[in-house]
């Protein structure tokens, strides 16, 4: 995805890749005709969020709880196939807090290819027919709106997918090169568990009876900290004086690719990334060492195109 919760939940301003609504009603046709307009087109550019209780110009207004009750993400999913001939950009849905509001929140992942609309959005506002996309099209987010598509749109999203599988391979053939003589290397998808139950369960992967348990831990026991928790626990056991913004956290996090370090970042599937005691330790040794690191690292990241 292009952009993170966390990232959407602090930005001030709309994006390519972070929408606003100030409010959704889902009774109505037209409304969900101009929301599944943005997840495609999202999902099409690379993956956003859209955070439904947020105006214009960045204010947190909140929502009626009511609505979260009937925007299932299978809800929106099965909206979205109705126009696209059965296909969709996989979306999460959760309520997170936004200063001193609830909002709700779409994250769209990228679509391994363009998706179109397969039949026309049409709607009536009064008693005019409006059209909100055109059977065949395909949208994309062009800065802050989601319009019909161009052939550099379509060229750009072939480029990330190669380049996204590119990587894959890359990093598949360094685990091997890497390994010491002798290993065993074996390739699976990777999947992440954080259900409810204890942080710890006896678990064995095999049906020999015989065989040794292992323990199986939840990404709440080793990566305990989301986002404001961990900025919270930081500035907690930081030197008075000395403060970690939510700027100054982001930016480390860019500069020095915390999220894929998996000893410090946890990154979920279908939610926020998680962060560890050890990053957090880090964190408190840098800034204790240097007040300035969080600039500093503002700057690494501007350099380095992060």
């Amino acid at each position: 995805m292009a952009v993170t919760i966390d990232e959407a939940l602090v930005a001030t301003a709309e994006t390519d890749a972070i929408d606003f609504k100030k409010e959704f009603n889902p009774a109505v046709d037209g409304e969900w005709c101009e929301l599944l307009k943005d997840v495609l087109a999202m999902g099409n550019s690379g993956g956003g969020v859209i955070i439904i209780g947020v105006d214009s110009a960045g204010n947190t207004v909140g929502i009626d709880s009511a609505i979260s009750k009937k925007m299932d993400p299978a809800v929106i999913g099965d909206k979205i196939r109705k126009y696209t001939a059965g296909n969709d950009p996989r979306c999460s849905v959760r309520i997170e807090t936004r200063g001193s509001g609830t909002v709700l929140v779409l994250a769209i992942d990228a679509s391994i290819t363009p998706v179109a609309f397969e039949k026309a959005g049409t709607y009536e506002v009064g008693a005019k027919p409006k059209c909100a996309f055109n059977a065949g099209s395909f949208y994309f987010r062009h800065n802050t709106r989601s319009e019909p598509g161009t052939t550099e749109d379509v060229a750009a999203a072939i480029e990330r997918e190669v380049n996204r599988r590119r990587e894959e391979w890359l990093g598949n053939i360094r685990q091997v090169m890497e390994a010491p003589p002798g290993s065993k290397v074996t390739f699976g998808e990777h999947s992440q568990a954080s259900f409810g139950g204890s942080a710890t369960t006896s678990v064995r992967l095999t049906n020999d009876a015989t065989a040794a348990s292992i323990a199986y831990r939840s990404r709440d026991a080793t990566h305990p900290f989301r986002f404001n928790a961990l900025r919270a626990e930081v500035t907690k056991r930081l030197p008075s004086g000395t403060t970690m913004s939510a700027g100054d956290l982001l930016a480390i996090r860019r500069a020095f690719q915390v999220d894929r370090n998996p000893n410090w970042a946890d990154v979920g599937k279908y939610g926020p990334t998680q962060y560890s005691n050890a990053f957090a330790d880090w964190l408190v040794d840098q800034c204790s060492r240097d007040p300035r690191f969080g600039a500093k690292a503002k700057m690494k990241a501007r350099r380095e195109g992060r």
